[in-house]
């Protein structure tokens, strides 16, 4: 499902007519809701694709099978705690992904306050975690990281 934000101008970011493209990869349909509730909240234009099992996550990104034609995530907000293949088994699977893919900047939604180590764990682009739930101040920071990056 893919749901669209209204798209209001923030001056907090740069380029804001450009909507975000964020894969949402959440088992929690109260975590996800509470996720798009924060996106809404601080008013940055953005599409949302939440997939709810860990082993659908390599197929998005390959575009194979019932998600041909999608499109490259801005950025990937991953639980660690998912169903059929966990955050940290889809971090390893992503390590072996080429190109556009290994450059996607990786957000860890963990309820567990110590995870900063995974920034060198793994040879991808976790650009930063946040804790569940998480801070609207803080997302909004990580955004606007992300959108300078560009």
């Amino acid at each position: 499902m893919i749901q669209t934000a209204q798209t209001l101008s923030n001056a907090f970011f740069y380029n804001t007519a450009v909507p975000y493209n964020i894969l949402l990869v959440e088992d929690n349909s109260s975590d996800a809701a509470y996720i798009k509730m924060m996106l809404d909240e601080i008013q940055v234009p953005y599409t949302l694709e939440r997939l709810k099992r860990g082993n659908e996550v390599l197929p998005y990104l390959m575009r194979s099978g019932v998600f041909a034609g999608r499109p490259t995530p801005d950025m990937i907000l991953l639980d660690l705690g998912l169903p059929c293949l966990d955050g940290f088994e889809v971090l390893n699977d992503m390590t072996d992904m080429s190109g556009e893919i290994r450059s996607v900047p990786i957000i860890i939604l963990t309820e567990y306050k110590h995870f900063s180590y995974l920034k060198n764990t793994h040879d991808l682009c976790i650009f930063d975690y946040l804790t569940k739930p998480c801070d609207a101040t803080k997302l909004r920071r990580v955004l606007r990281l992300i959108r300078c990056r560009d």
